[in-house]
């Protein structure tokens, strides 16, 4: 199957709720389908994949019951995916995600003339990646995280990324590094591998207290998924948020530089040591 990582951007025209269960277990309202979802299936026909998983229509959205058991699922969701496509460019739902890009944009690779070698090429190339709407929401960071393969559908170019590199459309290679898929890639036991996962940790909770969320309620599951991969038996327990190796250096986490403050909800949500106790980003 294929999973689809999108920005909702409101309300959904489509969503299976009890009440729709069983006429979506027939058969999907094709013609109100927003255009992201339309277009995710238009990709997954293309790739000749049968399934494809999105959440607003393969989660009950108005059962607590089926929620708290499809979301401590999501790690196996995004992680057992043939493949998890990014609707990059859509702020909405309803924005959908093949339309035309700016040519004018692309990379080009220029023949060139150093002085250590005898010729080589220079790749020019605009990378506005982190600007795309799906990277201001909270939910998509875990879905891109876990997901083994990724094809993100941007505004500039179509790129694939999975453990061996990344290419976008053209052929183009990007530079990679297998720790930017912020994983953690040490089974050892070794208190310097151990280490190196906890500080991954918190790089990754920087980054995703820096998005939005529609539900701060939502604050720590939507991360919940990266956790249980994080959270290996050497590494202690979870702590709302935390990891207890090592615990005293997260702690001492603050308001990141671009915050003025941080709010605190009214309704309990964490323990106030946790970063998850407040709104707004965070640093380490």
């Amino acid at each position: 199957y294929v999973a689809l990582s999108y920005c909702w951007g409101g309300p959904q025209p489509v969503e299976t709720t009890k009440a729709t269960l069983h006429r979506h277990l027939n058969a999907l309202p094709m013609e109100r389908l927003p255009q992201t979802i339309k277009d995710a299936i238009a990709v997954t026909r293309g790739l000749k994949v049968k399934y494809l998983w999105v959440d607003a229509l393969c989660i009950i959205q108005d059962s607590l019951e089926d929620k708290a058991i499809e979301i401590s699922r999501m790690t196996d969701i995004y992680n057992l995916s043939h493949v998890t496509i990014s609707a990059s460019t859509a702020a909405t739902c309803q924005d959908g995600f093949l339309q035309q890009r700016k040519l004018e944009k692309q990379p080009i690779k220029l023949r060139a003339k150093f002085s250590h070698v005898r010729k080589g090429n220079v790749l020019l190339m605009v990378d506005s990646q982190g600007d795309e709407p799906i990277h201001k929401r909270g939910w998509t960071m875990q879905e891109h995280l876990l997901a083994p393969r990724l094809l993100s559908f941007g505004s500039l170019c179509l790129e694939y990324r999975c453990l061996s590199g990344r290419r976008r459309d053209g052929g183009t290679p990007l530079p990679w590094n297998q720790q930017q898929t912020g994983m953690p890639i040490t089974e050892g036991g070794a208190q310097e591998d151990k280490s190196r996962v906890v500080a991954q940790w918190a790089n990754i909770v920087e980054a995703y207290t820096g998005r939005g969320l529609g539900f701060l309620d939502d604050r720590l599951n939507a991360i919940s998924g990266i956790a249980r991969k994080f959270c290996r038996p050497e590494l202690g327990e979870y702590l709302a948020g935390l990891i207890s190796f090592e615990l005293p250096s997260q702690l001492v986490w603050s308001r990141a530089a671009s915050q003025t403050s941080l709010p605190r909800p009214k309704a309990y949500r964490a323990p106030s040591w946790s970063w998850a106790a407040i709104d707004g980003q965070v640093s380490f």
